[in-house]
């Protein structure tokens, strides 16, 4: 999961993407921190585990935008993933 924090507010959330793997019958593994790049984000100095952010609802929008493949995210009709199976976690600290 990314954890992310606000540069501005200091409001911390806490992000995980999954999708839903009908065949398995289970989630994928997350990849929130693929998504938001974090390995290139500055860590928090007090917090290793949280990485700053400018707008930790931007993030929030970006992870819903990919969930209901809308915007950069959207997807063609060739597409073989179900976009119903997306699932986005958010729980705000």
């Amino acid at each position: 999961m990314a954890r992310l924090k606000d540069r501005k507010t200091g409001e911390i959330v806490e992000i995980e993407m999954k999708t839903w793997q009908d065949d398995q019958n289970q989630y994928t593994e997350d990849w929130s921190n693929d998504f938001f790049e974090v390995g290139g984000l500055e860590h928090d100095e007090e917090d290793d585990a949280l990485y700053l952010v400018d707008d930790v609802d931007y993030c929030i929008a970006e992870a819903n935008d990919w969930k209901n493949a809308r915007g950069d995210y959207a997807v063609g009709p060739d597409c073989d993933e179900n976009i119903e199976n997306r699932t986005v976690f958010v729980t705000r600290d």
